[in-house]
């Protein structure tokens, strides 16, 4: 065991070295404005000119675009909440997704009140998503080409770009208390939480493995495990010993998933299918690298940056 912590503490560390390197690129916004540079600050490009507000720039799965978010028009026909414009790394326009509130005959489009967030479904759709009622948000996705619109109600999502995947919670009704884990947007009986109201705290957040492979997220209910959900088929427990009732944050490393509460911080092996106690070196070394990047962001003067590191 602690072969694999002290290889998985390697690679991150090898991965804050490439950062500071320059290996990885960060795109951001400074004065309505959207810039790229490298991920020690150096290689600074502006991307585009026009001085309208922009928010939240994303990179596309394969880094090769940037998708942000602008303001809408509810004065014209079609009506929209807002707009994502995409653009290549160069600064070229690749086209615009509206949120729509009508379509262009005047038919109203149901759903969210306001744009929360937004990034990449896949390679060919963006998304949108933003608070429907108390109990679920709506998640729309927009192809850039077409404009055409689908989507899914329920809140919690967490998507995969490289793959096209996406999983949520789905709120049942009735009862209104009940959430159902959503994987690939077709089968929900993967998981159920029969009493969500019950949890020391509903917001369980989902993460998708390293190739998208599962679905992982932390059943607070006693006793605590961490519970991975196939992408096609399965579901694996695996026991957090003296895990608390707290959220916890999941972070892909090298080999492992670490999970990180607010008092207890824990490594999982994939391969061993076991449970450690985080290193202080490693968790040392990944607020280090945090650290680091928000330096850089303040340096170059920036706003909602978005990391990515080419391998």
């Amino acid at each position: 065991m602690k072969v694999v912590i002290f290889l998985i503490l390697a690679a991150a560390c090898s991965q804050a070295t490439a950062l500071l390197a320059g290996d990885s690129r960060v795109v951001f916004v400074r004065d309505n404005e959207i810039y790229t540079a490298s991920g020690d600050g150096s290689n600074l490009h502006q991307l585009t000119s026009d001085r309208s507000p922009k928010q939240v720039p994303t990179w596309s799965p394969d880094g090769t675009e940037i998708a942000y978010l602008t303001s809408g028009d509810m004065h014209a026909d079609p009506k929209s909440l807002a707009k994502i414009e995409v653009i290549t790394v160069d600064g070229k326009h690749v086209g615009t997704a509206a949120v729509l509130v009508t379509m262009p005959d005047g038919t109203e489009v149901l759903g969210m009140g306001g744009v929360d967030s937004i990034g990449w479904f896949d390679a060919q759709h963006v998304f949108a998503e933003g608070g429907v009622n108390p109990y679920a948000d709506e998640f729309r996705t927009i192809e850039i080409k077409t404009g055409e619109m689908g989507g899914f109600t329920g809140v919690g999502y967490a998507t995969c770009p490289s793959k096209g995947r996406i999983a949520f919670w789905a709120p049942i009704f009735p009862p209104d208390v009940a959430l159902q884990l959503q994987v690939n947007a077709e089968e929900t009986n993967r998981f159920t939480f029969p009493d969500s109201d019950k949890l020391p705290d509903i917001h369980v957040p989902l993460l998708w493995t390293p190739g998208c492979d599962n679905v992982a997220f932390v059943d607070p209910r006693p006793p605590a495990a961490l519970v991975l959900i196939g992408a096609d088929h399965g579901e694996r427990r695996v026991s957090l010993p003296g895990w608390g009732a707290e959220v916890a944050e999941l972070t892909p490393v090298n080999g492992g998933l670490l999970l990180r509460g607010a008092h207890q911080a824990l490594v999982y092996d994939f391969q061993q299918n076991t449970v450690a106690e985080a290193p202080q070196a490693l968790l040392a070394q990944l607020d280090s690298e945090r650290a680091a990047r928000e330096r850089v962001v303040r340096e170059l003067k920036g706003e909602s940056p978005d990391w990515r590191t080419d391998k």
